[in-house]
């Protein structure tokens, strides 16, 4: 079994413009016990509970 870091600190972010406005105001589309999804200007994120 392999297990691939993506992302260690916030610099690696960066890269993508995840913490290069001063603030981000995310809406949340969705949400339930397992997942939830957020969304902003510029991006989407979809986070899972494991």
């Amino acid at each position: 079994m392999t297990t691939r870091q993506l992302v260690s600190t916030i610099d690696g972010l960066r890269h993508y413009g995840i913490n290069s406005q001063s603030e981000t105001k995310f809406q949340i589309i969705h949400c339930d016990g397992k997942t939830m999804t957020l969304q902003s200007d510029y991006a989407r994120l979809e986070l899972k509970k494991f």
